[in-house]
């Protein structure tokens, strides 16, 4: 009896364990993120990365099941609302801000539990998943 409830419970375990090893990447990138940091991506100029990277750690964004997307800023309500797409097998997401006429794109460098790297606009964003 021991060894029916012992297996049981091993076959329950590797089940939850495989699901969640086996979300895509849109399903890992619901919910809250906070900005961890900002890099240049070619480390030729260094001089605004730290003053934006203070500046952004107020920032949030937030991605939906429903492909919404926006942002907040600590103190102010949403600064940007619009929705994002995934492509190229989760390689990219690609925001569509409401009032901007090109989209941005977004390269997953990373992607592992509680933290996402992107690269955008030839800075390496960092950010930390909230609850």
């Amino acid at each position: 009896m021991i060894r029916i409830s012992a297996a049981i419970v091993i076959i329950c375990f590797a089940i939850i364990l495989f699901s969640c090893q086996s979300q895509s990447t849109d399903q890992k990138i619901i919910g809250k993120w906070s900005i961890d940091s900002i890099e240049n991506a070619d480390n030729t100029d260094t001089t605004n990365i730290s003053a934006q990277s203070t500046e952004a750690r107020s920032i949030s964004l937030f991605f939906t099941k429903d492909g919404r997307c926006y942002s907040t800023k600590q103190k102010i309500d949403t600064i940007e609302t619009g929705k994002f797409e995934m492509t190229d097998d989760g390689k990219y997401i690609i925001l569509h801000i409401n009032g901007i006429v090109k989209p941005d794109s977004l390269e997953i460098k990373e992607l592992k539990g509680d933290m996402l790297k992107v690269l955008s606009a030839k800075a390496i964003v960092t950010l930390k998943k909230t609850k």
